[in-house]
């Protein structure tokens, strides 16, 4: 999946049932909601969608 800059993303709980030799390439859901939301802050206003969940 690196080869292709492909990332897996999952809740926490869960990163503990993959192997270990494969854990520290995995991001939480957490980790990628705030990596998501610093790109959102650099981005130009009108490339963002209205945040509907606020």
């Amino acid at each position: 999946m690196a080869d292709e800059r492909v990332r897996l993303v999952v809740p926490k709980s869960h990163v503990d049932s993959f192997p270990k030799e494969y854990r520290e390439s995995i991001a939480t859901l957490s980790s990628f909601i705030n990596i998501v939301k610093e790109k959102q802050k650099r981005m130009p206003k009108h490339f963002l969608m209205p945040n509907l969940f606020s």
